[in-house]
């Protein structure tokens, strides 16, 4: 099995550009009775895998990298078979999956259908082995079936469509006559604008220089950094909220006297529902094709030159993707 791997930063070496993966090749592992294997197709790559993959964020040595990825059912574990069955999945079958695997023990688990609810998930790529690998195994419950109108690429972005999802907890808090910011820039704001407008039907502000203090009720960021949490404190009213939704690699200072003397509220936003997502690109609720970038071959060329495409700050881009499977 081919896969990238992290490894551990040398501690003379402090420069963040240094890099930290190499590709292996190793003998596939006996399946799992519990679990579903995937010969992975494509897998997008994250900030969180540059991060891991330029020394920005601590990771496990030899730690296989990755979790935005689809592929085809290679083998079922001879347990879940039946469950399996039930899900419409056999052997050949297009998949996406849920890259963060719950416990199962703790109460969130026992009590919800929701697997990003889990009071304790373990992320692949990070927690546990991902998906930039020609193969992965993961217990049935957080793989799904695609739907045949769902390409390659939708299927291999259900992850961060998922993860903008949880915009739409807003409205938990918030009336449709309150204001809603957004601060940030990339990718992720851009998605999560979408779905707000597109899938919520609602306004949003998109948060710059000339956006005047105390003017808005509610705002979420995208990308915490020192700078950008002062200035979502400066434009939220007294009272408003702040919904915290970036996650960021290292330990970003908190405005905490800002936010006491505002007397704001901070509300965090994890995940929305990974099936709804793949709903919502299925039946067109939600186009996302325009965020698609280049497809890279799973090489060592392929990989620098993703790293050095977003180094270079392009993430208008695009998402990009690896071809890891032949039939892409």
């Amino acid at each position: 099995m081919k896969a990238v791997r992290a490894v551990p930063p040398s501690i003379s070496e402090v420069s963040t550009s240094q890099r930290r993966w190499f590709i292996q090749t190793t003998e596939l592992g006996i399946l799992p009775h519990d679990q579903i294997r995937i010969r992975i197709v494509l897998a997008g790559l994250c900030r969180t895998d540059i991060q891991s993959m330029t020394g920005q964020r601590t990771v496990v040595p030899g730690r296989i990298l990755g979790h935005e990825a689809a592929g085809i059912v290679e083998d079922i574990g001879s347990k879940i078979k039946d469950e399996a069955a039930d899900k419409g999945i056999q052997v050949g079958s297009r998949v996406a999956f849920f890259p963060f695997l719950p416990c199962g023990n703790c109460e969130a688990c026992k009590t919800s259908d929701r697997i990003d609810h889990c009071w304790y998930l373990k992320a692949a790529g990070l927690d546990r082995d991902g998906a930039f690998a020609t193969f992965i195994d993961l217990p049935i419950r957080v793989v799904y079936l695609a739907d045949p109108r769902l390409s390659w690429e939708a299927l291999a972005y259900a992850e961060p469509v998922s993860a903008a999802l949880s915009a739409l907890d807003v409205e938990q808090y918030i009336k449709p006559n309150q204001s809603l910011g957004l601060l940030g820039q990339g990718r992720i704001a851009f998605l999560t604008e979408r779905i707000l407008k597109k899938v919520g039907g609602r306004s949003v502000t998109t948060i710059d220089e000339n956006t005047p203090n105390n003017s808005l009720d509610a705002l979420i960021e995208t990308r915490a950094t020192e700078e950008t949490l002062r200035r979502a404190i400066e434009v939220l009213k007294p009272g408003g909220i702040l919904f915290a939704k970036s996650r960021p690699a290292g330990t970003v200072p908190w405005p905490h006297q800002l936010i006491i003397h505002k007397r704001l509220k901070v509300i965090g936003l994890h995940y929305g529902d990974f099936a709804k997502g793949l709903e919502f690109m299925a039946d067109g609720t939600l186009d996302v094709s325009d965020c698609y970038g280049p497809v890279l071959d799973f090489t060592e060329e392929g990989i620098q030159r993703a790293l050095d495409l977003e180094s270079s700050g392009q993430e208008t881009m695009g998402k990009i993707f690896f071809r890891i499977g032949t039939i892409f």
